[in-house]
Formats: C-alpha cells, sequence, structure tokens
C-alpha cells in the first residue's frame, strides 16, 4: 500500500493494510543485473499504514497508521543490532481530556522538508499540517 526509499537508495520500506511495515536492504546490481535484497526487520502498527517516509538521511522512518492520534518514528542507527526503536508522538495539538487518542482525520501523506527539520502531512480532509520533528 505505502513504499519508501531511503536517501542512500539502499533500505525500501514497504507496508500494508494490515499495519504491517518492512525494511528490506537493497544491493547494488551485480553484473547480470540480479539485485540483492535482503529482510531486515518487520514492524507491526495497529491499523493501515497510510503514510511513511524517511527522515535523517535514512537514520529514522516517520509513519502513519490509520485511526490512531500519533506519528511512529522508528530509529533505524542501530538496526542490525538493536532493532528499531519506536517513538510515538501525537498529532493532537491540544486536546480535551479523554480524547488524546481521538482523531478526526487520517494522514494519507508524509514529506519531510529539504533541511529535515519539518514533516508536512496532507490528510484527507482540507488539513494540511506541518509538524517539527
Amino acid at each position: 500500500k505505502v513504499v519508501a526509499w531511503s536517501a542512500s537508495a539502499s533500505l525500501l520500506a514497504s507496508a500494508s493494510a494490515d499495519g504491517t511495515i518492512m525494511l528490506t536492504k537493497v544491493g547494488q546490481p551485480n553484473e547480470d543485473g540480479g539485485v540483492k535484497i535482503e529482510k531486515v526487520q518487520t514492524m507491526h502498527l495497529p491499523g493501515a499504514v497510510e503514510a511513511m517516509c524517511f527522515l535523517d538521511g535514512g537514520d529514522t522512518l516517520c509513519a502513519y497508521a490509520r485511526d490512531t492520534a500519533y506519528l511512529s518514528y522508528f530509529d533505524l542507527k542501530n538496526l542490525d543490532n538493536e532493532g528499531a526503536k519506536q517513538t510515538k508522538v501525537t498529532v493532537n495539538e491540544s486536546c480535551v481530556k479523554g480524547f488524546e487518542e481521538h482523531v478526526s482525520f487520517a494522514i494519507m501523506c508524509l514529506v519531510p522538508s529539504p533541511n529535515g527539520r519539518y514533516v508536512a502531512a496532507a490528510t484527507d480532509t482540507s488539513r494540511n499540517i506541518i509538524f517539527e520533528k
């Protein structure tokens, strides 16, 4: 459903409607045109993954799952040793107590700013949001 390449093009993230995100290392083409691929890690979010993008030159993956009130940031720096560590950041600027997990929109596209400081989010409503990373 959603795919994203890291800036180095060596890591491909693919995600599906069941909330699964798969990270795959993609090697350079060999003499006969073949490419070595290696499954690195599988992560799970609680809903359909609608959007994701790489940040920090490929060291961080940002993802959004439908019906959640947060962005998931996965730290990939120690992927080979420790696996991806997830940090959740709310998409609700402010909310009434008891409604922290409620959101009235879904993020459909995530795009990092050129300087990497912000992430622009396009939603399924008339709302576009810029998050500071």
